[in-house]
């Protein structure tokens, strides 16, 4: 059960994590280790690795592994499959002890106290939405009603079979299980089209953290919030990637740079639902520390989510959300493409300009950094998450330009949580949040 708004609460931010696995991952003969691949155990022509039982095993285990992380530490997860894995289910899990004699997919959708929700997915090479959705029906994997990514300014599908995301209104029928129809209700992940090279272009894709009812296909229309439409789309925020190439911290540092800005009002407008997705992709996971690495981002956004700030929610608990508390007011802020580097921008320069703390969240210790445009006395004062002050850490009359205080987290005592750190002169004031965690 989520929590309920009230007038006074802050505006939260709607996380979840999100996986796809493709139907090209870890296909035989990949050598590189860019994305933690790893051989099969055979060496003939296999269609690919998941139809290897070796691997499909090893990615079983794995997928088991980062399942119970998730929902032992109180997050939520879309797992969006497409077909090729669910084919490894279907020839290789018959079940075993760790998933009390259920196949991987079954124990996914009954076994985890509502943190998982399992969305299909489909790059419809020869299997569309529906096909998957009935291989998951027919796994015991209870689908969602969520298109787990979609084309938004073109067709979904093969040339032979093409159709676009409003077909999805009357629902689909399966290109392999013709007899079976999927009528969904929520479309996620909108992948961009470009035309001119003719294939999917994720440089156009819709990375917002908003949700609206979308009019048609045109460009217009897809932004266009029409309230007759029976379809919602619900936007995955920015989509940031729990890779090999990222901390634990620089990617909770992303999403706590929105929840701030949220937060503070330095863009987004109060009182929408917004969303955020973080991507645990399935090439990923054979990364060494992959779900230790997915458990410290859960960490670091802990104090956010004691605050209300941040609110684990799956795709389609974010959109009752939308509909119960928020009263389907259309949030399609901010739309433009990669628009969300931009936000970013926008706040870290208005905080350069006056106050940056790094390393943010702060170990032991970290360094605070701040101009001035003229000699003056500055206060830098600590507060709590409830606005009382912690301590004063410095009181002086400071040259301008540009100034470093160290804060030693020892020093002063402080314990592991968020809090905001303040620099006041007679001309302005700037309070940026700071989270410890050691």
């Amino acid at each position: 059960m989520l929590p309920r708004l009230s007038a006074q609460t802050i505006t939260p931010l709607y996380v979840n994590f999100f996986t796809h696995n493709e139907e090209r991952d870890y296909c035989t003969g990949k050598t590189t280790d860019v994305y933690c691949y790893f051989p099969p155990a055979t060496t003939g022509q296999q269609p690919c690795g998941y139809q290897d039982q070796t691997v499909f095993l090893r990615l079983r285990g794995l997928l088991k592994e980062l399942a119970d992380t998730i929902r032992t530490k109180g997050a939520k997860w879309n797992w969006e499959s497409d077909w090729v894995f669910l084919a490894g289910v279907r020839s290789f899990d018959k079940g075993d002890a760790t998933t009390n004699s259920k196949n991987i997919v079954k124990w996914l959708a009954e076994s985890n106290s509502s943190a998982i929700e399992i969305d299909p997915h489909a790059h419809e090479s020869s299997y569309n939405y529906a096909d998957v959705a009935y291989m998951l029906d027919s796994l015991g994997g209870n689908p969602s009603k969520v298109v787990g990514g979609f084309t938004w300014n073109f067709t979904q599908g093969n040339n032979a079979s093409a159709y676009t995301w409003m077909d999805f209104n009357n629902g689909i029928k399966g290109w392999q299980y013709p007899n079976f129809t999927w009528k969904p209700d929520i479309l996620w992940g909108a992948a961009g089209y470009n035309r001119r090279k003719g294939q999917t272009d994720h440089t156009y894709d819709v990375e917002t953290p908003g949700v609206w009812r979308p009019k048609d296909t045109s460009e217009t229309g897809f932004k266009t919030h029409d309230p007759s439409k029976r379809l919602v789309f619900l936007g995955n925020g920015y989509g940031k990637a729990n890779d090999s190439s990222k901390t634990a911290e620089q990617i909770a540092a992303e999403i706590i740079t929105f929840a701030d800005s949220l937060q503070q009002g330095i863009k987004p407008p109060a009182g929408r639902l917004y969303s955020y997705s973080i991507d645990l992709h399935q090439k990923y996971w054979a990364c060494p520390g992959y779900a230790a690495r997915t458990a410290r981002v859960i960490d670091l956004l802990k104090p956010y989510v004691q605050q209300g700030r941040i609110i684990w929610a799956t795709n389609t608990e974010k959109v009752n959300v939308w509909k119960t508390q928020y009263k389907e007011q259309p949030n399609l802020y901010p739309y433009p493409q990669n628009v969300v580097s931009t936000i970013s921008a926008e706040a870290l320069r208005e905080a350069k300009s006056s106050l940056t703390i790094v390393p943010n969240p702060a170990g032991d210790q970290t360094t605070v950094r701040f101009s001035l445009t003229k000699r003056e006395r500055t206060t830098l004062k600590l507060y709590n998450v409830l606005g009382q002050e912690v301590t004063l850490l410095l009181d002086a009359e400071l040259e301008a330009g540009e100034h470093e205080w160290s804060l030693v987290v020892s020093h002063w005592s402080l314990v592991d949580g968020a809090y905001f750190l303040r620099v006041q002169t007679p001309s302005f004031s700037h309070t940026q949040s700071v989270q410890v965690l050691r």
